[in-house]
């Protein structure tokens, strides 16, 4: 229940840990993510936070949406809901 320090990069960077490690708990993996949600406090971190995205994912990329929020949980500056389906 903390962010990690070092503003929306290490944040991102966690978050995609966080979902690795839950979608792995049921036997799947980034792999099987076929839609990714993405809540940014700033729009204006769309490029640092796609940068990550980027290391996580690859060609085909999962169906992707985005839009800014404020007053994210723990005033975290992205949030992410991902998608997966089992093949």
């Amino acid at each position: 229940m903390q962010l990690a320090a070092g503003g929306i990069v290490a944040e991102a960077r966690q978050t995609f840990d966080n979902i690795g490690r839950v979608l792995a708990a049921h036997g799947l993996s980034l792999r099987d993510v076929v839609r990714v949600q993405v809540m940014l406090a700033d729009m204006a971190d769309w490029p640092r936070f796609n940068d990550v995205y980027r290391e996580f994912f690859s060609a085909p990329w999962p169906a992707r949406s985005a839009f800014g929020a404020n007053g994210l949980a723990l005033g975290a500056l992205v949030e992410v809901e991902a998608f997966a389906v089992k093949r």
